[in-house]
C-alpha cells in the first residue's frame, strides 16, 4: 500500500473518531454548537468517499479488501466503546438502531463479494 493511500485512510479514521466523539458525547464540547445535520453530513461525505477513494486509487483488490474491512470494524468497535462509556449520539447511530445493521449488512456483503472475487483471481484454472 502506497503512503498517500495509508495517509488519506489515517487522516479519514481520526476525523471519523473525532466526529463520533462530537456525537456521542456532545457535553463534553459545549464551547461549540455544530448542527446535528452537519455533523451527520460530514459523517456520510466521508465514508462515501473513503468508499469511492478506497476504489479508485487502491488498484489491489486485496488492499480495498482490507481497508474496507479494517474501516468497518474500526468504526463498529467504536460505536460500541463510546455505547459503552455511556454516550449516547445525537443523530441516531446506536446498536439498535437498524439502519446502522442495514449499513453493516451491506458493507459485509460487499467485503464477502471482494473475499469472493480475490479468491477467485488467485486460482489457477485447471484445463
Amino acid at each position: 500500500m502506497r503512503k498517500e493511500s495509508i495517509y488519506i485512510i489515517v487522516l479519514i479514521q481520526i476525523i471519523m473518531t473525532v466526529l463520533l466523539t462530537y456525537d456521542f458525547f456532545s457535553n463534553l464540547f459545549a464551547h461549540s454548537v455544530i448542527p446535528k445535520i452537519l455533523v451527520l453530513l460530514i459523517m456520510l461525505i466521508l465514508v462515501s468517499v473513503s468508499i469511492f477513494y478506497s476504489r479508485l486509487k487502491i488498484n489491489d483488490s486485496k488492499e480495498t479488501l482490507v481497508w474496507q474491512l479494517t474501516s468497518t470494524c474500526y468504526l463498529l468497535l467504536l460505536i460500541v466503546i463510546f455505547t459503552m462509556f455511556g454516550g449516547v449520539s445525537k443523530v441516531g447511530i446506536s446498536l439498535g438502531s437498524p439502519i446502522l445493521w442495514m449499513i453493516l449488512f451491506i458493507s459485509l456483503i460487499e467485503i464477502y463479494q471482494q473475499r469472493k472475487k480475490l479468491k477467485s483471481a488467485s486460482t489457477p484454472i485447471n484445463n
